[in-house]
């Protein structure tokens, strides 16, 4: 079982952001104490877009576009460079989902570049509503069997007074996962607390609870989530601690 995998410390939320059309802003992307779905980045048409920013240097170990309408035709390209040279260059495909995502050998970077290319996009625009690249959170041991997941969703059935059962609310699903880690050593902890204390339970991240698994069983589990719950530990062996109760929901 692969090991849960974080990006926390993500470098589009502090970077200067350009793109080559904005009919929908590319700043709408960047993180904050919500995740505005209704407010992505858009072109005006299906040409070619590049879109590109500029951050404090990072190790960039993965990364991942949500909420995309790109089609399964479409080609995306991204180029990591550090003060404009050229660092390494890596083509993303698509898995089906509207979440682009990829792992690769850390990066030192500064600056990244996306080429999106979907030009028969039946929409007759391209968008997305957050990017993901940064350095990732991972410890050494697996969580522990028995993870749970749920996708629950938004709705109330009411009882009417014909005995019908009315059914209420958005109808819309989300994500939730509650995992113990039963080990961990102590410089994990300390990556571990210090990634979940960074930005606090309001701003999202990227959880990928099986990464690199392939297919189904590795998109069904991973998505720009929040903490919930306190962030905390106990120590169960000398230099080893658990980390009980470790909730995320999607955002």
């Amino acid at each position: 079982m692969a090991n849960l995998r974080l990006i926390v410390d993500n470098a589009h939320d502090d970077a200067i952001l350009s793109a080559d059309q904005e009919a929908m802003p590319i700043s709408n992307t960047q993180g904050s104490k919500g995740v505005l779905k209704e407010y992505p980045w858009r072109s005006t048409d299906t040409t070619v877009q590049t879109w590109s920013t500029v951050f404090p240097e990072k190790v960039i170990d993965g990364f991942g576009l949500f909420g995309a309408n790109l089609t399964q035709a479409a080609t995306l390209t991204l180029e990591l460079k550090l003060a404009t040279v050229l660092q390494d260059t890596q083509v993303i495909a698509a898995n089906g989902t509207n979440d682009w995502v990829k792992w690769f050998s850390g990066v030192s970077a500064d600056e990244v570049v996306v080429t999106l290319d979907d030009t028969t996009n039946p929409a007759g625009y391209l968008q997305f509503v957050m990017p993901f690249y940064g350095p990732k959170v991972e410890v050494a041991y697996n969580y522990d069997l028995g993870m749970k997941f749920r996708m629950p969703q938004d709705v109330e059935h009411i009882r009417t007074a014909g005995d019908s059962l009315r059914s209420g609310g958005t109808q819309l699903r989300h994500k939730k996962a509650s995992l113990n880690f039963s080990y961990v050593l102590e410089a994990d902890r300390i990556a571990l607390i210090d990634a979940l204390l960074l930005k606090g339970q309001a701003y999202p991240m990227f959880v990928s609870l099986l990464p690199e698994a392939g297919g189904r069983k590795e998109t069904d589990h991973q998505f720009i989530g929040k903490y919930f719950g306190d962030v905390g530990y106990d120590m169960v062996a000398q230099d080893y601690f658990s980390t009980p109760s470790i909730e995320f929901e999607e955002a």
